[in-house]
């Protein structure tokens, strides 16, 4: 992992970076400030690369990922984009329906395998759960939802991307 993800990272796991921020109500029983997904995929040379999807009680959202830049990192800002504000807050609220069924810590630890993480982030703990990608994708899955939310975050991303491309070739 390099360091500049691992700052991204770090901001979006550190409560203190949102428990201060005007208007940001936690979400759910935990009171949950940020929530999201880790995983990685290999680049088109085969070298695994690490990405972060998160999202704020606010509905702000960002995605960051490693890459072989000179900075090291790539990565979205979703910030008033109405479609990345709904996607956001459907990440919240299914990650506080699913903090009983995930691991508490103090900390977020790295993906196994390349396997997906998704967290929920507290004042208290950051609750995560481990799964293969495929296990994820099976309805039957208790984390079906959750997992399913930050893939439609990430569409969100893709649809403010092509209205930015589309305002920038007007």
């Amino acid at each position: 992992m390099n360091e500049a993800y691992k700052n991204m990272r770090d901001f979006w796991l550190d409560v203190e970076n949102f428990e201060d921020v005007k208007n940001l109500t936690p979400i759910g029983e935990a009171g949950i400030y940020a929530a999201g997904a880790e995983f990685c995929m290999p680049d088109h040379n085969n070298m695994l690369k690490n990405i972060i999807i998160a999202a704020n009680a606010l509905g702000d959202a960002s995605m960051y990922f490693e890459n072989n830049s000179p900075s090291g990192l790539g990565g979205f800002l979703g910030q008033g984009h109405p479609k990345i504000k709904a996607a956001s807050l459907d990440v919240l609220r299914e990650a506080a329906d699913m903090t009983y069924a995930m691991q508490p810590s103090k900390s977020l630890p790295f993906s196994e395998h390349c396997k997906v993480t998704l967290f929920a982030v507290s004042k208290e703990s950051i609750f995560h759960a481990q799964f293969e990608e495929e296990q994820l994708r099976n309805p039957q899955n208790i984390f079906y939802n959750f997992f399913a939310k930050t893939q439609l975050l990430i569409s969100a991303f893709r649809a403010q991307e092509a209205a930015n491309l589309k305002n920038r070739q007007s």
